[in-house]
């Protein structure tokens, strides 16, 4: 597979935010600078090699490409996670990573200074990290600008960045957070229904525009946009970003997807799977046709690369959505729906890393930026 996309980083610090929790910063060579220009809410991917086995995994910038000299990335813990737990107990100051070019659409920063606009931003547990990225970026950037940072964590201790969002607070004035706790018995301890109904209510009491960006859990998420629409929000105000994938849409999606010629999971019963002699993709407005002589078990990305090609990807595991499709002609099979949502189904859509073509030809084009 090809690997221009991998670029080794030295980490120049590693702070620690909270016990499971730590942040690393990132030292960009002058020649990679300009490769390296991110946007706030955008993440980037490790490439790691753990017991002899290749591991990607995603990570939000928990800088602000305004206001921090360096490029940082913050990890939270998982348990038995294999990348986070790596990341945490082996790589430390002076250490390397590998890693790829920034990626992601969460935020738009295309807003005017001039415009009045308040944005609410939901956040449980390291969901906070793009966040907090796009916090620091929008408070001296757009001054007109209020920000509501909604925060649910455990306890105390748990709550990443708390120190640092304190001091915004103080800072900036247009910046307000309240904090939720699942484990403590306090009037704000966790988020609930009616608690979040109240402050949409609040929200939507004022003529304002409002944008809504939401990171934690699918669930969580699932629970604000449900409220959310009840409001007739827009859709197109409502940003949600995730590494997790969905749970229990599996089969939810296949009935509708198959009349897509795209098979989530599983293949309808009696499809006979055919070797892929031909994929035809529009990268970037430009069609390259790749002929196989040889029945593959690779992903479509992995064999668009191995053909020497660069089409768009980051984390190689259906957990961004840097490599979606649309399918123009012929069937695939996508073996894990990733961060695929009905609606992208329907837009005949799919992620390359997950899908396999089962179709003797097979057209596509990947999304542009």
């Amino acid at each position: 597979m090809s690997t221009e996309i991998m670029h080794e980083l030295t980490v120049i610090e590693k702070t620690q935010e909270t016990s499971d929790t730590a942040t690393f910063t990132l030292q960009i060579p002058a020649d990679k600078k300009t490769l390296f220009y991110y946007k706030p809410g955008q993440f980037l991917t490790v490439f790691m090699t753990i017991d002899n086995k290749s591991v990607a995994r995603s990570y939000s910038f928990s800088s602000c490409p305004m206001g921090d000299p360096h490029l940082s990335i913050t990890v939270k813990r998982v348990p038995g996670g294999i990348g986070s737990n790596y990341l945490l107990d082996h790589v430390h100051s002076g250490g390397k990573l590998l890693v790829s070019p920034p990626a992601g659409h969460f935020f738009n920063m295309g807003q005017s200074a001039e415009d009045e606009l308040e944005y609410y931003l939901f956040a449980a547990g390291s969901g906070v990290t793009p966040l907090f990225s796009v916090i620091k970026w929008t408070l001296p950037s757009l001054p007109k600008h209020k920000i509501h940072l909604i925060y649910s964590n455990k306890t105390h201790d748990s709550t990443i960045f708390l120190n640092s969002l304190k001091d915004l607070e103080k800072k900036y004035p247009q910046l307000k957070v309240t904090y939720f706790y699942s484990q403590l018995e306090e009037p704000h301890q966790r988020l609930t229904a009616d608690n979040l109904k109240q402050i949409l209510s609040e929200a939507f009491s004022t003529p304002t525009k409002k944008s809504f960006y939401l990171c934690g859990p699918e669930a969580y998420m699932q629970t604000i946009e449900n409220e959310l629409n009840t409001h007739d929000v827009d859709p197109a105000w409502v940003h949600k970003e995730s590494f997790f994938a969905p749970e229990g849409q599996g089969e939810g999606f296949k009935s509708k997807a198959q009349e897509k010629g795209i098979y989530i999971e599983t293949l309808p019963d009696g499809f006979k799977p055919e070797a892929c002699e031909q994929i035809t993709a529009d990268i970037d407005g430009e069609t390259i046709v790749v002929d196989l002589k040889n029945e593959t078990e690779e992903s479509i990305l992995e064999t668009l690369l191995d053909a020497g090609h660069t089409p768009p990807f980051s984390c190689m595991s259906g957990s961004c959505q840097v490599c979606m499709c649309t399918l123009i002609e012929g069937e695939v099979f996508q073996e894990n729906e990733g961060v695929l949502t009905q609606e992208d189904i329907d837009d005949k859509k799919f992620l390359a890393c997950q899908a396999k073509a089962v179709s003797k030809k097979l057209k596509i084009v990947f999304d542009e930026d």
